[in-house]
């Protein structure tokens, strides 16, 4: 945003910057992963709901910031996303180096056990890349025996265990679906 406030200074005639909001259709849509987890509550933020960047448009409009956000990969999963990156190399070890983890503010590390640590793990073995991630619980059984921690492992288990008609009506109660 500082970078399209700098452009607008510059005058009119700039073109618009894509922004680029990497981010898979699943964590940005929020599936509901059971009954009482839908929403926010499913992966816990909405910044890259495809409804919440849509109303964020017209705001940099307004505002002639020479913007125009972009998310390339709504309509993919994370395993989609690292398929197609995959054979890169370079792109594999940056991967590997990322966080996805929503507890990690906690203790700088990924815990491994969190809906998108699980979705993370999920995409590593789909792309056929080795998961190098030094998480808190390295083997899941771990954190399953934690009864403190295991609501994010058994809320991915019940959404995996329902089939896709039950899943894609409980997405439709969860608010606006996008295109």
């Amino acid at each position: 945003m500082v970078a399209a406030s700098a452009l607008r200074a510059k005058g009119p005639s700039v073109s618009p910057i894509e922004l680029f909001v990497p981010e898979n259709g699943f964590i940005a849509l929020h599936a509901p992963l059971t009954r009482r987890r839908i929403g926010s509550h499913s992966t816990r933020t909405r910044t890259t709901h495809p409804e919440f960047l849509g109303r964020m448009q017209p705001i940099f409009n307004t505002m002639n910031l020479p913007v125009r956000l972009e998310n390339p990969y709504r309509h993919m999963t994370k395993g989609e996303m690292l398929l197609d990156l995959a054979p890169d190399e370079e792109l594999e070890g940056t991967t590997v180096a990322t966080v996805s983890c929503a507890k990690w503010k906690r203790k700088s590390q990924q815990s491994g056990h969190c809906v998108p640590c699980l979705i993370r793990r999920a995409a590593f073995a789909k792309a056929g890349i080795t998961d190098t991630t030094a998480y808190q619980y390295k083997d899941i059984g771990h954190a399953w025996d934690r009864t403190d921690i295991r609501y994010d492992i058994m809320a991915m288990l019940v959404a995996v265990g329902r089939n896709r008609l039950s899943v894609a009506s409980a997405f439709q109660t969860d608010g606006k679906s996008p295109q």
